[in-house]
């Protein structure tokens, strides 16, 4: 860590401040959101002030990804102490601008604290995708999984619901993600080949379902699409739009037939996405909306992140998406693109692909 940091409350930005941090996500008896993404992590000892050494149950190759991510952010220990449960309505950070107060719905107030400021068009890491409760009917059947995925028009839904901002998805992971591959076989819009398939599977008349949502304009526009397209293989298709919450809600359930989500990607890294939304560990509130379940899968996961080699994980992860896309518990549909609106007068701002404005470099003319 380098000397002289401090969070925006005074307490240093030092060792302590990392040790606290993750052993706090690492309490058994109080766990965090994050807890599945540093489960690696054994030990964190306090070598001196500005260094800390990892012990890790096993070998991790996404560990500086993840670290070096918003995920990994560090919190300042003494608003872990001043706030705990609420520390998420009290954020306290090291950077250009300190919070000052937040109204939710309406708006989060920043007071400057050195310099910069705020929009384009910028690729991102995240992916937008349908998915279908691989544990309920008929979803069950991968031959009806596979017949939704031919008869969904990808293109039509980027140009008519996102004006053709964002590419057509090719997997889980986003181009600019580390073990995304091109080399991907994915199912083409083919409503005859997607008929035979329900026919084999039972369904030659089709069948009715329901799809999930939350009360995001665009997914609701993109679940009208769906609905329309998947009316010409015969499935009727119910939308039930749903307050967020409450939608993760049935969704880590299990309860979802279908639904309509997406995956960011804090890290850059593959494993973001395989272990959240494919591991079979995973299923529920991590993010396997799916409860799919699948040992080859996990073991290549779990290879993928032990693999220091760069292109030995790319080839393990890219044997993992072939098999994801086979199966078919999700169809990623779109790799998002983020938007802003940047003043003339305003230079220097990005989006980084995860999704987080970079405002470090900002000048106003």
């Amino acid at each position: 860590m380098r000397d002289g940091i401090t969070f925006h409350d005074g307490t240093p930005f030092d060792a302590e401040a990392v040790k606290k941090t993750i052993d706090r996500i690492l309490d058994k008896n109080a766990p965090t959101p994050k807890a599945n993404m540093f489960g690696m992590i054994k030990e964190v000892k306090v070598v001196d002030p500005h260094k800390v050494q990892l012990i890790l149950h096993y070998p991790f190759a996404g560990l500086l990804s993840v670290l070096a991510s918003a995920e990994g952010g560090i919190i300042s220990p003494k608003a872990i102490e001043q706030y705990g449960k609420d520390l998420s309505k009290h954020p306290v950070g090291t950077g250009p601008f300190v919070f000052e107060s937040w109204t939710p719905g309406q708006e989060i107030v920043l007071v400057k604290n050195s310099s910069s400021m705020t929009l384009g068009r910028y690729e991102s890491f995240a992916v937008d995708h349908i998915g279908m409760n691989v544990t309920k009917k008929p979803f069950d059947d991968v031959r009806v999984r596979q017949a939704i995925a031919h008869a969904i028009d990808k293109e039509a839904i980027i140009q008519g619901v996102y004006n053709n901002v964002g590419k057509v998805a090719v997997s889980s992971l986003g181009p600019k993600v580390i073990g995304y591959s091109p080399n991907l076989k994915t199912p083409d819009y083919d409503l005859n080949k997607a008929k035979q398939l329900l026919a084999e599977a039972g369904y030659a008349n089709g069948f009715k379902a329901t799809v999930y949502l939350n009360d995001n304009k665009a997914r609701i526009n993109v679940a009208e699409v769906l609905q329309s397209q998947l009316k010409g293989i015969g499935i009727d298709l119910q939308i039930q739009v749903m307050e967020f919450g409450a939608y993760l809600d049935l969704a880590a359930k299990g309860q979802a037939q279908m639904f309509i989500s997406g995956w960011g990607n804090a890290t850059g890294d593959a494993d973001y996405n395989q272990y959240n939304l494919f591991h079979s560990t995973s299923k529920g509130v991590p993010g396997n909306h799916s409860f799919y379940a699948n040992p080859k899968v996990d073991e290549l996961i779990e290879a993928g992140r032990k693999e220091k080699d760069p292109q030995k994980r790319k080839a393990i992860y890219e044997q993992a998406q072939q098999i994801e896309i086979d199966e078919v518990p999700l169809i990623p549909y779109r790799s998002s693109e983020n938007l802003a609106a940047i003043a003339k007068n305003v230079q220097g701002i990005t989006i980084s692909p995860s999704g987080y404005v970079e405002i470090n470099d900002v000048t106003i003319q």
